[in-house]
């Protein structure tokens, strides 16, 4: 739970960084990897967001059924 309050990420997708972080580029990878999880993980949020407002817009819910 405290990597979730500071970094703003999952444990588990902390973990999983670190590992495929280290088995790409090793002890740099190790370092890169959270920022880098984090920085995705805020992306894809963005766009779920952009999307979801698009289709408020239109009157549709995420699911594409009319409100």
């Amino acid at each position: 739970m405290v990597v979730k309050k500071v970094v703003g990420i999952p444990p588990l997708l902390v973990i999983l960084a670190l590992l495929i972080g280290f088995k790409l580029f090793g002890f740099l990878g190790v370092l890169l990897s959270v920022p880098i999880a984090g920085a995705i993980q805020e992306f894809v949020s963005d766009v779920d967001r952009q999307k979801t407002r698009a289709l408020a817009k239109q009157g549709l819910t995420p699911e594409g059924d009319p409100k």
